[in-house]
């Protein structure tokens, strides 16, 4: 059985925060690690609410150096000293705003007690691989902004599942770990079925671009923004944002399973609403949902 991998969106909220939208972050959980995506303001809050446990966190990933999604960082990386953190934090950025990123910490709060770095990632315009974990990879892509910005995918290492048929008879009452290095060693490759892994994209501020389209390909979660409606496309065009048909034609374009549309304007409670947004959304890309703070997805 595939191991769990639990998406928990903490703020959906964008420049300006409100009661039930906070600043930008997610947090997704796999074989006992927490990684978080952007750092807004309050993320640690919501990541106790979450039930989230910041100690089991080694890296966060940073969209862009706008105050809505690195607000949260001195708050939680505090907090994790107070706690008697030992075990390195990495912080990744866009190339050019990790020495900003640094300042700022240090600025806030210069107690840690274990090692923090700041790693620069270039703007690539294609898919690139920029950590490797021992299950899974991270790779990022060019996002538009107006600013350096990154979009992130997690990417869980593919699966190889054996077909009983197709396993020797000498070896079918063996342990499975020793089947399956016996076939490898074979080279007996046709006795297993590669499955894909799972894969969350998670596209931070941009307006629609090829290369988050490309990231997404294929994605089980596109979790997009999505900062004002339909009728405001002349204002996203203006600040590099998306509207909710953009982010769904992302979606249809890389053919994701499920659309999340976040991020959203503060004036769009009012109208058309976030349900009005959802629905501007699904009627270009139907698996669609508009999210809430702390609203969970498990893949």
């Amino acid at each position: 059985m595939a191991p769990k991998i639990t998406v928990t969106i903490l703020g959906t909220g964008s420049g300006i925060p409100s009661v039930s939208r906070w600043h930008a972050a997610v947090a997704l959980s796999f074989e006992g690690e927490n990684i978080l995506f952007d750092c807004g303001e309050g993320a640690q809050i919501r990541l106790q609410q979450a039930g989230i446990n910041p100690m089991k966190m080694g890296r966060i990933f940073v969209t862009h150096f706008h105050p809505d999604h690195f607000l949260g960082l001195p708050g939680l990386l505090a907090s994790m000293a107070l706690n008697g953190r030992t075990e390195p934090v990495q912080v990744f950025c866009p190339k050019g705003t990790g020495r900003r990123l640094a300042q700022f910490v240090r600025l806030c709060y210069d107690g840690r007690s274990f090692p923090l770095s700041f790693k620069e990632v270039t703007l690539p315009s294609k898919p690139t691989q920029i950590f490797s974990g021992g299950s899974y990879s991270i790779l990022a892509a060019k996002a538009d902004h107006g600013t350096p910005a990154l979009a992130y995918c997690f990417a869980e290492n593919d699966r190889n599942h054996l077909i009983e048929s197709r396993i020797p008879r000498e070896l079918r009452n063996k342990p499975l770990s020793r089947t399956k290095a016996a076939l490898l060693a074979r080279k007996k490759f046709s006795a297993f079925r590669t499955e894909r892994g799972r894969r969350l994209v998670y596209s931070g501020d941009t307006a629609p671009c090829e290369s988050v389209a490309q990231l997404a390909k294929g994605a089980d979660v596109l979790i997009h923004e999505a900062t004002f409606a339909a009728a405001l496309q002349a204002r996203a065009k203006e600040y590099m944002h998306s509207t909710t048909e953009d982010a769904a034609r992302i979606a249809k374009k890389a053919k994701v399973k499920l659309l999340v549309i976040s991020h959203f304007s503060r004036r769009m409670e009012r109208e058309p609403g976030f349900e009005g947004m959802k629905l501007e959304a699904a009627r270009i890309f139907p698996n669609t949902v508009a999210a809430s703070d702390l609203q969970w997805i498990e893949l």
